[in-house]
């Protein structure tokens, strides 16, 4: 899940499996959510 600060409300954004993770803050992540789970295991 990635928050992001819009008109003083966080919006979150949920990624799973294959999508492709869309950070407003790191604009050149280049990775799918089970990318990062599969870092943790």
């Amino acid at each position: 899940m990635i928050c992001e600060l819009i008109d003083g409300e966080y919006v979150k954004t949920m990624f799973r499996g294959n999508h492709l993770i869309k950070s407003p803050t790191f604009l050149q992540l280049n990775l799918i959510a089970q990318q990062v789970f599969n870092s943790v295991l």
